[in-house]
């Protein structure tokens, strides 16, 4: 993927090597000026990590919907509530995440996500604020269609980058996605954030993280309704 996420692994992976090696050296020239002092470990271990302290993004994909039982094409404009399994789904995911301190939760404005997203966030006093740069992928006249294998490797290929009629092509989505983490990252650097949206979006998201090349088919890769990626940025 090019764009923000790319550029923040690889700035992560140096950063915290840089980081590391010279707290590495301090330790080690503390210890051999303080030998005699009987000063103990946890005090040396006091020392400044704020470079490697990042933004910890949960990610939630939605629960299931009726489309998404029948195998039917769900994009962003197409909108449908969680079914009583997608309910059930989003309180497990609530349970799952219960012991996890986040600050603020954003999701897509569409309604499974918002839906999924109250349900997680029930009993806490944190804001849920919506964003529409992380609606699920248009898909236009294949909207409420049946799910095909031919039609997915179609529109997730990157170097076909197929035009949906009346849709969005996959560039144009991974665009707006990339804005959307450069954004967050600015604001909210040093935060732990819910993100609850779908399915494409995950894909965009593990194609990254899984350092796909981008000759690779994001059909290949899926998420299951409410299923949890964790990661940092």
């Amino acid at each position: 993927m090019k764009g923000f996420l790319e550029r923040t692994m690889l700035k992560i992976e140096v950063e915290n090597f840089k980081i590391f090696y010279f707290n590495f050296l301090y330790i080690i020239m503390f210890f051999y000026e303080n030998v005699e002092k009987n000063i103990k470990l946890d005090i040396i271990l006091i020392i400044n990590m704020k470079g490697m302290i990042g933004m910890k993004i949960y990610y939630v994909r939605h629960g299931q919907t009726d489309l998404n039982l029948a195998k039917k094409m769900q994009g962003g404009g197409t909108e449908k509530e969680l079914n009583e399994t997608g309910i059930s789904q989003a309180y497990n995911t609530k349970k799952e995440l219960e012991n996890v301190k986040y600050n603020l939760v954003i999701c897509s404005p569409m309604k499974r996500a918002k839906q999924t997203a109250e349900i997680i966030n029930e009993g806490r006093d944190i804001p849920i604020i919506t964003d529409e740069r992380i609606r699920e992928r248009k898909l236009g006249d294949y909207e409420g269609r049946d799910v095909t294998e031919e039609m997915e490797n179609n529109i997730w290929d990157y170097k076909l980058n197929y035009n949906i009629p009346n849709g969005e092509n996959l560039h144009d989505f991974e665009k707006r996605i990339n804005e959307f983490f450069d954004d967050i990252k600015e604001k909210y650097h040093d935060k732990t954030i819910l993100i609850v949206a779908h399915g494409g979006i995950a894909k965009v998201i593990k194609s990254h993280l899984y350092g796909m090349p981008e000759s690779q088919n994001l059909a290949e890769i899926s998420m299951n309704n409410c299923e949890i990626i964790e990661f940092e940025i």
